[in-house]
């Protein structure tokens, strides 16, 4: 019985990393397969010196406040990964592990959500309808327009 419920934390462990590295490898992207750039979003949007200058200081202080959250999840994952290959398991450590990446993760897409929607306020009404359908087609669901199907 323990040995299924160890056979069970295992794949649940390894099924989350492997969405998380999914999720991440398949950020943002153009049409030819790249990331749109913050420079070619900003000439698409046609933004204003001011708002441009605004954007990118929002985009700034997003990327100053996520990276410890990137930091701390690489690490938690290091000890959960030392935790599951390790001898015997400890099930309730390995689930809090599991929990507080989930939070950090939590956390830098509401850090996220913030700066696109203090970029979104700097953006006339036309502009604010391109920016949209540009994280839309970009960002979109899977199997939804622009976004990534049965991946």
């Amino acid at each position: 019985m323990k040995n299924w419920k160890l056979l069970l934390a295992v794949l649940l462990v390894a099924g989350m990393s492997a969405s998380i590295t999914q999720a991440q490898s398949h950020r943002q992207r153009d049409e030819e397969g790249r990331r749109p750039s913050p420079d070619h979003m900003m000439e698409r949007l046609d933004m204003t010196d001011d708002q441009k200058a605004q954007a990118e200081q929002l985009h700034l202080e997003m990327r100053k406040a996520i990276l410890p959250i990137e930091n701390e999840i690489g690490e938690k994952s290091a000890r959960l990964r030392t935790l599951m290959s390790g001898g015997a398991a400890n099930q309730d450590e390995i689930y809090d592990i599991i929990e507080e990446i989930g939070m950090l993760e939590i956390s830098m897409k509401k850090e996220r959500a913030s700066t696109r929607l203090a970029v979104r306020e700097l953006l006339s009404e036309d502009q604010q309808v391109e920016f949209d359908q540009i994280q839309f087609k970009h960002g979109g669901r899977r199997g939804g327009p622009g976004g990534r199907h049965g991946q």
